[in-house]
């Protein structure tokens, strides 16, 4: 895999409880709001990234995030239609491309 430095990132393993887990670092881009939702379920151990990985592209990250999404929600969900979580997944889903960038935010202090 040739290294893109906007569309691919670092993985860099750590002992988290006891156990080795991959962390994904921010690229040249800075830090975006995928690389945190990655790194929370990867800590958790909801997803799982190859041994032998030692980079990953967005591509490949927001593929796992929505197989999770997809998955966790496949759960019947008491008093929900289905159809309302498929649709409110296949949103989030829809949203993944603009999770690559960092949130851009002004603070103005009166």
């Amino acid at each position: 895999m040739d290294w893109d430095e906007a569309t691919q990132y670092r993985v860099k393993r750590v002992v988290h409880k006891g156990r080795w887990v991959p962390i994904i670092m921010q690229n040249k881009n800075g830090p975006c709001p995928l690389l945190a939702i990655c790194n929370v379920l990867l800590l958790r151990g909801n997803l799982a990234i190859h041994p032998d990985y030692a980079v990953v592209s967005f591509d490949h990250l927001s593929n796992i995030v929505s197989d999770y999404l997809v998955e966790s929600n496949m759960v019947n969900h008491p008093g929900t239609q289905m159809s309302d979580v498929e649709f409110n997944v296949n949103d989030v889903i829809s949203l993944m491309p603009t999770l690559q960038y960092g949130l851009d935010v002004n603070i103005k202090f009166a």
